[in-house]
C-alpha cells in the first residue's frame, strides 16, 4: 500500500472511487508564493460561471475548517475572504496562468 504524501490532500473515498470523477484545480505554496493550476477542456467551459461555484465552494470550505480548527467565526472569515477578493481582483488585466486541456 502506497504512503501518503503528506503535502498532498488526501481525496475522499467518494471522489477516488467514482470513475467519472476528474480534479478542477490545484493550488500549491512554494517559496512564500501561490501556484494556481486548472483543467480546461471539460465542457465546463461553455460555462465560466460554474468557476465562480468553485470559488465560492473553496471560500464556504476555508470557513468552516477554520471554525473547526481555530474558532474563528466561519461568516467573519467569509468576509474576510470578499474583502481580499474585490481588493485583489484584476479587472481587465489577466496574469499568465497554467492551464492543463482534459
Amino acid at each position: 500500500m502506497p504512503t501518503h504524501d503528506p503535502r498532498r490532500l488526501v481525496v475522499p473515498d467518494n471522489i477516488s472511487t467514482d470513475g467519472g470523477a476528474y480534479e478542477l484545480l490545484s493550488a500549491w505554496v512554494t517559496n512564500g508564493k501561490v501556484s494556481v493550476m486548472t483543467r480546461t477542456g471539460t465542457g465546463l467551459d461553455q460555462r465560466p460561471e460554474i468557476w465562480g461555484e468553485i470559488l465560492i465552494g473553496i471560500a464556504e470550505n476555508i470557513a468552516v475548517s477554520l471554525q473547526e480548527v481555530t474558532g474563528a467565526e466561519a461568516a467573519a472569515t467569509l468576509q474576510t475572504i470578499k474583502v481580499a477578493l474585490d481588493r485583489r481582483w484584476p479587472g481587465t488585466t489577466v496574469s499568465v496562468g497554467k492551464h492543463y486541456p482534459a
